[in-house]
């Protein structure tokens, strides 16, 4: 029997979404609303998020700096989900500060799976572990968050890694040096800053030189459209007594994350005063 026009269509889609990133987070990605018991809406990414998209398919050692709250890790796990769900044999380790957050971060990946057109779900790979931090797929595809520890990962290898908040892990240098050598993909490192002198720091640094092997990204707070000089000073008041927390989570530049944050060898009014 010739397969309806329904399927047909169906099929077609299905095959865009696996060639097409934007396309299929702009159309089938959902992402719960803030705030709301539930409420999802279609993932509509900021110009920035769409460059880190871009970034995402181009590159294999990406360090990125932030300010809070500006999605990247949404981004991360949308990009680790479309290609196990899309290609075979393309495990992620997902690795987190602490346990908690490992289970938060597959439960982003849940939550976008399994708001999928049951059509595209039956069309795609047949889920075969649904656990607290592992999602994986029959097509030997599979994303496991982990808490930082420097045995994570060890054994087997991985096309992707995520490190969330790398600036925050304890001996995330042990944790990078077990994991690289399994990678055979891309690694995305991301964090807020906590200060200078530590493994996080130093990718960034590395990041800004010639020849580096990573590419390094900042996003500032004025990235997010919404927020304005108004809403910057407003949020500066929240915190007065502990500016230096203000700049690690609201950064302008990257001098001021790590100059302004956490303990550091050289105050940020000595580095302002050799400007």
């Amino acid at each position: 029997m010739a397969a309806s026009q329904q399927e047909l269509e169906r099929e077609l889609i299905f095959r865009q979404c696996a060639e097409d990133f934007e396309y299929f987070l702009s159309n089938y990605w959902q992402i719960p609303i803030p705030g709301t018991r539930g409420d999802t809406l279609q993932f509509d990414r900021r110009p920035y998020q769409r460059d880190f998209a871009e970034l995402l398919q181009s590159s294999e050692l990406i360090v990125s700096l932030k300010a809070r709250q500006i999605g990247l890790t949404t981004m991360a796990v949308a990009y680790a989900f479309w290609t196990a769900f899309f290609r075979a044999n393309h495990t992620w380790l997902m690795v987190s500060v602490g346990e908690d957050a490992a289970k938060r971060a597959i439960a982003r990946v849940k939550y976008g799976y399994f708001r999928l057109p049951a059509w595209m779900r039956d069309r795609g790979p047949s889920l075969v572990t649904d656990s607290a931090q592992v999602i994986a797929f029959d097509n030997e595809s599979k994303i496991e968050a982990l808490p930082s520890t420097a045995a994570a990962g060890r054994g087997d290898s991985v096309f992707g890694v995520i490190f969330d908040e790398a600036a925050h892990m304890v001996d995330a240098a042990s944790v990078f040096g077990a994991l690289e050598p399994l990678t055979y993909g891309i690694m995305i490192v991301f964090s807020t800053a906590k200060g200078m002198g530590n493994w996080f720091h130093a990718r960034w640094l590395d990041s800004q030189q010639r020849g580096s092997v990573w590419t390094g990204v900042f996003y500032p707070w004025s990235a997010v459209p919404e927020r304005d000089m108004e809403w910057y000073e407003r949020t500066k008041r929240k915190y007065v007594g502990e500016e230096w927390l203000f700049y690690q989570e609201y950064p302008s530049t990257p001098e001021e994350a790590f100059a302004k944050s956490g303990q550091v060898a050289i105050s940020a009014t000595l580095l302002d005063e050799q400007d």
